[in-house]
């Protein structure tokens, strides 16, 4: 588990490749805005290798918490950071839970990290300035 970009950067400089890639052809909208915050978490998901499962990884992209799991069949969902303050760490998995998304029906979502960089997560969603980007979902 690594952290990245405490400043502002831009998305090129602060993710790998592979989920530059994924974000530029699902998500243009977010591949173009500034990462304030990156981490690759210890979950692992099965998005289609054959032999590998894809490490999630999580990141504060403009005004929003993207998370990015590359393959071929690739997950990305993404919260507005009003929505990380309701998140909660759960110290005995390890894990931080999201709120569900845009309905009520759509499960919450867990990722796996470190409590330092789950703190350092909360921190930078309470410090991060007004909207810098608007996009449609890539799920759309």
């Amino acid at each position: 588990m690594t952290a990245a970009a405490p400043q502002s950067t831009t998305a090129s400089a602060g993710l790998p490749a592979d989920v530059r890639k994924t974000l530029s052809a699902r998500f243009p909208a977010a591949a173009a805005a500034p990462v304030h915050w990156q981490a690759e978490s210890a979950t692992r998901l099965d998005t289609g290798s054959w032999l590998r499962r894809a490490a999630v990884h999580a990141a504060v992209i403009g005004d929003r918490l993207v998370v990015v799991a590359p393959g071929p069949r690739p997950l990305i969902r993404h919260w507005p950071l009003a929505a990380v303050a309701k998140a909660v760490y759960n110290h005995v998995t390890g894990q931080l839970v999201l709120p569900p998304g845009r309905s009520a029906f759509e499960p919450t979502f867990a990722v796996a990290l470190d409590p330092f960089l789950a703190r350092s997560l909360l921190a930078v969603a309470s410090s991060t300035p007004s909207p810098t980007f608007r996009g449609t979902s890539p799920d759309a």
